[in-house]
């Protein structure tokens, strides 16, 4: 964009704290209230609009944006009461099942502040 390159637009870094991604179509719904909580909680989210079944389309968005960690909002976990979230930004030297939890749906705000995720 010349307007950047005159300085004219400051280059902002893209980062957000969660990105949403809902698994189906059937799961936008839910995973537009999961985006509006985290919101309202004071969190900076984005939410992957086409939902995606491959796990490496919904990473590599949020790489893109800057996504600290993702929501996924599966039907399994959705019937359940919950939808996982997964830290994009751990060490390599922590393992993959330590890198993500199970959140409460109906509790995510306090869940996440007592992992220490909070806002």
């Amino acid at each position: 964009d010349p307007r950047r390159e005159r300085g004219k637009i400051p280059a902002l870094p893209q980062a957000c704290q969660f990105v949403v991604v809902p698994f189906d179509e059937s799961m936008r719904g839910p995973a537009l209230r999961v985006a509006r909580t985290l919101r309202e909680g004071g969190f900076s989210v984005d939410l992957l609009l086409e939902p995606t079944r491959k796990v490496k389309l919904a990473f590599s968005y949020a790489d893109r944006v800057g996504g600290q960690r993702i929501v996924f909002v599966a039907p399994d976990e959705v019937n359940r009461g919950f939808v996982r979230v997964k830290d994009l930004r751990a060490g390599k030297d922590v393992d993959d099942e330590s890198k993500q939890t199970d959140v409460p749906l109906d509790s995510m705000l306090e869940s996440l502040a007592k992992l220490q995720l909070g806002s």
